[in-house]
């Protein structure tokens, strides 16, 4: 890249897209040492042949690489030299894995790519090897490959355009972009990129800078900033306000934000918020002497506001350090799209998006809103026409967030799942919108810091990388005060911050972005963040008490409903502490009323209308989310059963409904049955009974349902839906539907005597009629039906059981079981009752393997053999009580334990211990 004619353009290209963060530059510390020890020849090389007047003329007149520039033999040689030294000392420089080196070997016997031409290639494989072995690393998928070394590296097949196909299928997660020149890259990537460089050498608007924005006062430049300089914002990103007057004391200084808080500010706004008081939030008490600096009181109103939406609760005063209060917020009921979207009225925000509005403003809400909903054509078309009028009426800022949310949405329009075909004409229009063209027009017309900030995607990566080190902070005190470990910091404010200043900023300003699973990938880290602070104990320095309504919003939006469970069982939760809001509409179950009031067949009729497929999975997800939620607060008795009676009425308006919606309300049951009263549970009963024709429940639905209902109080169905529920599940295996032995187990417990003898009686006629093993084997062991000694003793006897068997797990790990499940059940009969078995019964278990010559006899087995992992095999209380019978292997596992981290195995041994008394 040292170009002997003038300054190469493609240095200049380079460490641009460097800078700018639109790619990022690999190298190896082999290439380093080969420029280190040549750089100093090819530099006087190319002197040399520019001395001559015919190579030089030659040399400028066919270069279409170069920059003009004032030609010297030396210095523009040296310069460039100098940059590509800096470019490589800024580089991420690579050096080889051992296994690259290690693999090396068997590539030159197989004669695989780079040895397939020659054997001493070494060099070549640790370059190719290590870039592979970095990307699979850290995720990186997309890579341009540039090397001269095409024998080596190229695909002879198609003249070497493409990466060898031996590289490739090594790496063949990663997607190569091979370059024999290095200008063919840049010529590609220019055509993405082509108006990066024009777009620094065009001057910046000289409005969005400190200077402009001092006013006459702080009031007054703080006016300025919201209603004029950033009007067509909602939310302005935090770090560049804090570049103006009065948030900065100069133009050199910013000021600081932590925590809703400012801090470093100009004593102009200090002295400013000393003019008035904020009670109750919502009322100001201007101090007399300062009525005349408001000519407007409705003014300071607009400000305060404007302060608190961007997130500014307070002020720090460095004087005294106390903080100046300035959260100020007015309620206002609003019944536009947005907020019938946050209440989660889908049949308002249809009826609302049909109404024809004039303004930018509400087309660019609607056109959100349609996005939000999955109406992604109609949000494009309107994003078209947005662009449009922004322009002609100076919008530029509505203009650029209309142009990137075209782009943004390209991919959903572009699915075949979402109607790919229907969407060509707007797909093509897309296509030719480029935002890098876009960012050099507006650069002289508005703020071009936040353009880029918008394009380059700079507010939700800087998020990313803060949330993430946020969480592993939280985590870390999380299971540091488990060992007996106390903190005191601010994790998780400072992580509630960063989440909604990225919040605000997408969603407030209208930007596409949160349907992306990156977002939902970060939303999850949150969450992990969040639940893991609130199971930290209460003595403890930091942690987050509850959730208000803005995160049971959150949740709900974007959560996945496994991750809400699954963190909050890792962080053993026994609920989630629930703040409600003094608004009422925001509170959880007036969402939850106004959600499960609408006909899911109505929504999803106004959703076709638009081909819109996407509304249908993202309804489902609120329902799972809102549904999990309830299980999982910890709501007040009266609020759970009004939320019981919503659930009720949904399911009976909504028929033919999919399998998440019952998932859900299994996990709602099985977590709060109990708190919901009576009459609820047994409409609940009647509904899903029908739901049980059509073989849409979950086999274990009735189980949760059945063991909701008091201990003292018998279950109190009609004869029928009794006699239904008995019949049906006795014809497991062979009907068409039926229900669980759980279910059945626990609708014997609820019953009174007489039914319990009726199920009992039951079950014995079926056994005689058509013995099933599982249903003998499940029934005696709770006592439902008397133990018969002898039928067990003859199914130990004539059952066949196999000493290995490849099951699921072996699928995957390739490891052979050595259980028989069948042998398993019996033998928990065997270890519940204690009968006698002769010995040729346990000759014949004994024989199978060494597992079940332990299992049978804990007692007198060689514990030289014995394998840790077996006493996790069948999670069973009898088992364990069985194993606790042993002081060998007790004593056996605890020296397990105490040489290995093996929380599995010191979970079970906990059992072992407590169900055999010995605690």
């Amino acid at each position: 890249m040292v170009s002997d004619g003038g300054y190469n353009i493609y240095l200049a290209d380079l460490e641009n897209y460097i800078n700018t963060d639109k790619i990022s530059f690999l190298t190896h510390d082999v290439t380093i040492i080969e420029w280190d020890n040549h750089k100093e020849k090819l530099k006087h090389h190319k002197e040399r042949k520019l001395l001559n007047p015919k190579s030089r003329v030659e040399s400028i007149n066919s270069s279409a690489e170069i920059l003009p520039s004032n030609f010297n033999t030396t210095l523009h040689l040296e310069y460039q030299t100098q940059q590509i030294d800096i470019l490589l000392e800024n580089a991420k420089v690579l050096s080889t894995p051992e296994g690259i080196t290690n693999e090396s070997h068997k590539r030159i016997k197989q004669r695989q790519a780079p040895f397939h031409k020659k054997l001493d290639s070494a060099s070549d494989w640790e370059i190719i090897g290590s870039l592979g072995h970095y990307c699979y690393m850290y995720g990186i998928y997309e890579v341009y490959f540039i090397s001269k070394n095409f024998n080596d590296f190229g695909n002879p097949n198609d003249g070497f355009k493409t990466i060898h196909p031996d590289i490739q299928e090594r790496f063949h997660k990663l997607k190569f972009k091979y370059y024999i020149n290095y200008s063919d890259f840049f010529k590609e990537i220019k055509v993405e990129y082509r108006y990066e460089v024009n777009s620094y050498n065009l001057p910046q608007n000289e409005i969005f800078t400190h200077k402009v924005s001092v006013k006459k006062n702080a009031f007054e430049s703080i006016l300025y900033l919201f209603k004029d300089l950033y009007k067509e914002l909602s939310f302005v990103p935090i770090h560049i306000l804090m570049k103006y007057y009065p948030f900065s004391k100069s133009k050199d200084t910013n000021g600081r934000f932590r925590i809703f808080s400012l801090y470093n500010v100009h004593d102009d706004l200090l002295k400013f918020v000393e003019m008035f008081e904020i009670h109750d939030s919502s009322n100001i008490i201007l101090k007399e002497t300062e009525f005349e600096y408001f000519e407007n009181k409705k003014e300071l109103e607009f400000v305060l506001n404007k302060l608190t939406h961007n997130l500014i609760y307070s002020i720090r005063d460095e004087r005294d350090g106390s903080l100046k209060s300035l959260y100020y917020t007015e309620y206002n009921k609003c019944e536009c799209a947005r907020c019938s979207y946050k209440r989660l009225d889908f049949l308002k925000i249809f009826n609302t998006l049909k109404e024809d509005v004039k303004d930018i403003h509400g087309k660019l809400l609607n056109a959100y809103i349609n996005y939000k909903i999955g109406n992604f054509s109609v949000a494009a078309d309107l994003y078209f026409e947005i662009s449009k009028l922004s322009l002609q009426q100076e919008y530029y800022i509505f203009y650029f967030i209309s142009q990137c949310n075209l782009k943004r949405i390209y991919s959903f329009l572009n699915s075949s799942y979402y109607n790919k075909d229907k969407n060509i004409r707007v797909l093509d229009e897309i296509k030719n919108i480029d935002i890098n063209e876009e960012l050099a027009r507006l650069k002289p017309l508005t703020d071009y810091n936040l353009l880029m900030y918008i394009s380059n995607e700079s507010f939700f990566n800087l998020a990313f990388q803060k949330i993430s080190k946020l969480v592993s902070d939280i985590l870390e005190h999380y299971f540091s005060q488990l060992k007996g470990g106390w903190a005191s910091n601010k994790y998780v404010w400072e992580l509630i911050e960063e989440y909604t200043k990225l919040d605000s900023f997408i969603n407030e300003n209208f930007i596409v972005y949160d349907k992306y699973f990156n977002f939902e990938d970060l939303f999850d880290l949150v969450l992990k963040g969040l639940l893991s602070s609130h199971a930290i104990k209460e003595d403890q320095g930091a942690k987050l008490n509850q959730f208000d309504d803005y995160w049971i919003e959150k949740i709900i939006f974007y959560a996945r409903k496994e991750s809400l469970i699954k963190y909050y069982q890792d962080y053993k939760l026994r609920s989630i502490k629930y703040s409600n809001s003094e608004k009422v509409e925001n509170g959880f179950i007036v969402k939850a009323r106004l959600f499960l009031g609408n006909e899911k067949g109505n929504l999803e009729l106004e959703g076709s209308k638009n081909r819109n497929s996407y509304f249908t999975d993202f309804y489902s997800r609120l329902f799972e989310n809102i549904i999990t939620l309830a299980a999982l607060l910890d709501l007040n008795e009266d609020n759970l059963n009004i939320f019981s009676e919503n659930l009720l009425n949904f399911f009976s308006k909504n028929k033919s409904l999919n399998t998440k919606f019952y998932s859900s309300t299994k996990v709602f049951i099985a977590l709060k049955g109990k708190s919901i009263n009576e009459n609820t549970l047994n409409r609940f009963v009647d509904i899903f009974l029908k739901e049980v024709r059509d073989n849409r429940l979950d086999q274990s639905f009735f189980k949760y349902l059945f063991n909701s209902f008091r201990q003292t109080d018998p279950l109190r169905i009609d004869y029928s839906k009794f006699n239904f529920i008995l019949k049906t599940a006795l014809i497991h295996p062979q009907g068409e539907y039926f229900f669980s032995n759980d279910s059945l187990l626990s609708l014997y417990r609820k019953s009174s005597i007489k039914r319990q003898e009726i199920i009992k009686k039951n079950i014995i006629n079926k056994l005689n009629s058509d013995f099933n093993f599982d249903l003998f084997i499940f029934f005696t062991i709770y006592d439902v039906i008397p133990l018969d000694v002898d039928k067990v003793i003859e199914l130990f006897t004539s059952t066949e059981f196999k000493s290995e068997r490849h099951g699921f797990k072996s699928i995957f790990n390739g490891v052979v079981e050595y259980q028989d499940y069948n042998l398993d059940k019996l033998l928990n009969l065997y270890f519940r009752f204690k009968f006698k078995l002769n010995e040729d019964i346990i000759s014949k278990i004994k024989s199978l393997n060494l597992y079940y010559e332990w299992l049978i006899d804990v007692n007198n087995f060689n514990y030289d053999l014995f394998r840790p992992e077996w006493i996790v095999n069948y999670n069973s209380e009898y088992y364990f009580r069985e194993m606790g019978s042993s002081d060998l292997l007790i004593k056996k596992l605890f020296k397990y334990v105490s040489g290995n981290d093996d929380p599995l195995i010191k979970e079970v041994l906990l059992k072992i211990m407590y169900f055999s008394g010995k605690f």
